[in-house]
């Protein structure tokens, strides 16, 4: 019983015997409902997802590993 939209943007429908619930993706944390990311990149580094985990990619202009960035 799926029911689109009750789950929020990065949260994913799951469905259970007669009902469903809705799960956070990996690299969000939330009820399911209400899902906020959850990872630890740097404020000048963008988190991109990949299956089971996410990476952290400092923006151009910046140096690091992408948890911790550093203007030039």
């Amino acid at each position: 019983m799926e029911s689109p939209g009750l789950c929020d943007g990065q949260g994913v429908c799951e469905n259970t015997l007669g009902s469903y619930k809705c799960i956070c993706q990996p690299g969000y944390r939330g009820n399911g409902t209400h899902c906020e990311g959850s990872h630890r990149c740097d404020t000048n580094a963008r988190c991109g997802n990949i299956i089971g985990s996410y990476f952290c990619q400092c923006y151009q202009g910046f140096n690091g590993d992408g948890h911790a960035c550093f203007g030039r």
